[in-house]
């Protein structure tokens, strides 16, 4: 966790429920990816390598707030559409304009770091990030940016972002190529006095919250 960041409260957690055709495309690309991991003679403790990570987004509306779990239509939440569609490769660099390891679906196992990405497009000091399963298959480990690749590497299933001293990152961080690899699994709510908004006029930062009239999960 970054250490300048407090530890936020939870207020509620939703399960995203997907359609047959995204859960079934995305089983399909399980299978398939671990059975090159056995081939490679290097089977993971879970099939295909499946990990939960972080994913952290803009939010239009306020799906989540007061038990509001209908998606808005507003083109511009990230949020909504994920909820929707799953993750979709023609976002990338939506937010950030950049990727470091290149045109992926971006996702970390610290939450803290999804934090940074997280946005409301309304006044809201509550916040939202995505628990994404993922499946990272054989993952090529790098240090230093690479934010030319469109793909894994030749013989690897996605990339995986390791900081160290020399390299470039701070933080963890995973990368998938194919959007089969990444499913939405929670919607986990929380509070925290350093949620930004925008409201048209550049991004504004909250100071404080009352959490009490929504439901605790």
């Amino acid at each position: 966790m970054h250490p300048e960041k407090e530890v936020p409260d939870i207020t509620d957690i939703y399960v995203i429920l997907q359609t047959n055709a995204l859960t079934d495309s995305y089983e399909e690309y399980l299978r398939r990816v671990d059975r090159g991991l056995r081939l490679l003679l290097q089977p993971a403790n879970n099939p295909g390598n499946e990990t939960y990570r972080w994913h952290g987004t803009s939010r239009a509306c306020q799906i989540g707030e007061l038990g509001i779990t209908k998606p808005c239509i507003n083109s511009e939440c990230g949020v909504c559409g994920i909820i929707k569609t799953s993750f979709d490769l023609k976002c990338y660099g939506k937010a950030t304009k950049w990727g470091r390891f290149g045109k992926g679906i971006y996702t970390t196992d610290i939450s803290s770091k999804s934090d940074d990405y997280v946005l409301n497009q309304h006044k809201s000091f509550t916040k939202a990030l995505v628990l994404a399963s993922v499946v990272l298959g054989h993952p090529k480990k790098l240090r230093f940016n690479s934010d030319h690749l469109v793909e894994p590497p030749g013989g690897y299933d996605s990339v995986i972002g390791e900081p160290s001293e020399e390299g470039d990152l701070r933080y963890s961080e995973s990368v998938v190529y194919d959007e089969d690899a990444i499913r939405p699994v929670y919607l986990v709510m929380y509070s925290s006095a350093s949620a930004k908004w925008s409201d048209g006029q550049g991004v504004q930062e909250g100071t404080t919250f009352d959490v009490t009239s929504l439901r605790n999960s």
